[in-house]
């Protein structure tokens, strides 16, 4: 629910866990970018193939806000560790999950228009 809470209010209860007060939008699209995270975790429990996509994109995300989290400190930014911290082990469960996710181990299903032609009737013949 942490991505609601951003999405509504630009203003927390820590700033160890609240990243750039003060600015709406930036919060804003920190929620929508949770809320993605999330859909596609839920979406892909079934599908190893789509879970592998998912679990690239929560890495992507965990591992690179901590390396701007760290990059903030070479502009002489403030570090909030938790909110590192958190997104980093994120990042490195995904990328655990992963390395545990067999490659090709679950058959291709039909798309819809496989599963239309499947269940089509056969013309009569001429």
């Amino acid at each position: 629910m942490w991505w609601l809470a951003r999405f509504v209010t630009d203003h927390g209860v820590s700033p160890l866990i609240w990243a750039w007060p003060g600015d709406l939008l930036t919060s804003r699209l920190i929620a929508v970018m949770l809320l993605t995270i999330v859909a596609g975790a839920i979406i892909s429990r079934a599908r190893a193939d789509l879970a592998r996509v998912t679990l690239l994109t929560t890495i992507v995300y965990g591992l690179g806000l901590g390396v701007a989290s760290l990059w903030g400190l070479v502009l002489g930014q403030p570090l909030r560790p938790v909110y590192a911290i958190v997104f980093v082990s994120i990042g490195a469960v995904s990328w655990r999950m992963l390395a545990m996710t067999p490659a090709g181990s679950e058959p291709p299903r039909p798309g819809v228009s496989e599963h239309l032609a499947s269940t089509r009737p056969d013309p009569p013949p001429l």
